[in-house]
This record gives structure tokens, C-alpha cells and sequence, in this order.
């Protein structure tokens, strides 16, 4: 009696469910051995296929979104779907129309509106804190260890007093200490222009 070892997903296994899935799907290297693979198609679409490790006569579909963890809504739970091997790439195919598609494209729709918004507010932040930069020249010092690609914090170098600012995509935040009178009554004078 010939056993075959199902406890890891093949290429040709992966290669047979995509080329069913229709134009634009392919297959990621799929590695010797190992439980999972992953398909990638049309409009930012992917899938991850898992060998089911407590019955590996089944597969794990589920749609994977760009969004990394940090950013996902909190209750956030994927799209998925188990399926029978023995069914074919076909069958298979089928299913992951009918019952994984629906539940995952809004899903992905909205994941890729997210890193949309999110890009988009990491180029104001970098655009406004190279504005400031330029504007401020020697006065502004980058404090790395305190920025992220969402906020941009400097120690604010001053010939009278020293301070702290703080750079986001629609607002900057100003801590001024030890400054003189006259640079005090100079700034509240722009402020409450």
C-alpha cells in the first residue's frame, strides 16, 4: 500500500486552485514541506492556504488584507473558509467564490482605503515637518528616538530658553520654556493674528 504524505501543501496543488480562480491568480514559491502557501490575485487580492494541521485532508482559505495589526479595526476578524482536498481545484475554486470572496473583498476594500488614508497622512506629516525644517533652519533638532512616520518631534534650540515640537499632519505643537518677555509678546502677537 502507497501512503502519500498530506501533511504539507504542494505547488502543483496551489497552481491547479489558481489556474481555476481564473486570470490573475499565481502562485507564490510554494516551499518543500511546509503547511502553507499563498495565492495572489487581481486588485491587491491574497490568499493564504493552510494545510489544516488536525486534519490534513483539509484546506484554510483565508483572505489576507495589507493592513498591519496596529491599524486594524479591534474586532477585526479575517475572512475564511476551510474546504475538502479531495474536492479539485474546481470545487475548491467554487467555494472560494461563493463563500470566502463575499465576506473578504469589502474586507480588503476597506484595508486598502486605510493604508490609503494612512499613506496619505505620513506624506503631510513629512511634507509639514520638512516646511518647519526649512523655515526654522539650526533652531529645529530632530529627536528620532521620539519620532514615528506619524509624528515628528524637535528640542528646539534657542538663543534665550530652549523648547520642544511636535509635528503632525494638520497641527504642530509648540512647549516653549525660559524664553525672554519680548519673544513672548512677539509670538502670542502672531498667534492671535
Amino acid at each position: 500500500m502507497i501512503t502519500t504524505d498530506r501533511s504539507a501543501i504542494t505547488e502543483t496543488e496551489c497552481r491547479e486552485i489558481a489556474a481555476a480562480l481564473g486570470e490573475g491568480w499565481t502562485v507564490e514559491p510554494v516551499t518543500s514541506g511546509h503547511r502553507a502557501a499563498t495565492l495572489t490575485g487581481p486588485d491587491s487580492q491574497a490568499l493564504t492556504l493552510c494545510v489544516d494541521w488536525r486534519h490534513t485532508d483539509r484546506l484554510e482559505i483565508r483572505g489576507d488584507i495589507p493592513t498591519p495589526y496596529d491599524r486594524r479595526q479591534y474586532d477585526y476578524r479575517p475572512a475564511e473558509i476551510t474546504v475538502s482536498r479531495d474536492k479539485g481545484a474546481a470545487k475548491i475554486a467554487a467555494d472560494i467564490t461563493r463563500r470566502l470572496l463575499p465576506d473578504y473583498l469589502p474586507k480588503l476594500a476597506a484595508s486598502l482605503e486605510v493604508e490609503r488614508a494612512h499613506s496619505e497622512y505620513v506624506d503631510s506629516v513629512t511634507n509639514t515637518a520638512g516646511y518647519l525644517e526649512t523655515a526654522a533652519g539650526r533652531v529645529l533638532s530632530p529627536m528620532t528616538h521620539r519620532s514615528s512616520e506619524t509624528s515628528k518631534e524637535y528640542s528646539l534650540r534657542l538663543s534665550h530658553g530652549y523648547g520642544n515640537a511636535t509635528v503632525r499632519a494638520d497641527s504642530v505643537s509648540l512647549e516653549l520654556n525660559g524664553i525672554t518677555p519680548d519673544q513672548a509678546r512677539r509670538i502670542l502677537a502672531i498667534v492671535g493674528e
